[in-house]
C-alpha cells in the first residue's frame, strides 16, 4: 500500500511539472487544462471502478493530487499573463 502512495505521488509530481510548462509556454489556456481534466477523470474512474479502497488516506491523496493540478493550472496562467503583459508594455 505504501508503494502505491509513493508511485501516485511521483506521478503527481511529474504531471504538475509538465502542466506548469504547458501553462507558461503556450498561448492557449486549454493546453494547460488538459492534464488537470485528465487527472480528474482518472480519479473518478479509479474510485468508481473500485481499484482503490474508499479509505481516508486514498481519498486525501487523490484530493491533494487534483488540487495541485488545478492550482498549478491557475498559477501558470497568471504567470503567463504577467509575462505577456510585461512584454507588450
Amino acid at each position: 500500500m505504501i508503494l502505491f502512495f509513493i508511485a501516485v505521488f511521483l506521478i503527481a509530481i511529474i504531471l504538475v511539472i509538465a502542466e506548469y510548462f504547458l501553462c507558461i509556454k503556450l498561448h492557449s489556456p486549454l493546453w494547460g487544462g488538459i492534464i488537470p481534466v485528465l487527472v480528474l477523470l482518472a480519479t473518478i474512474a479509479t474510485l468508481a471502478s473500485g481499484r482503490v479502497s474508499w479509505d481516508w488516506k486514498a481519498i486525501l491523496l487523490l484530493i491533494i493530487l487534483n488540487t495541485l493540478c488545478f492550482g498549478d493550472w491557475v498559477a501558470g496562467r497568471e504567470q503567463y499573463r504577467k509575462k505577456h503583459q510585461s512584454e507588450t508594455e
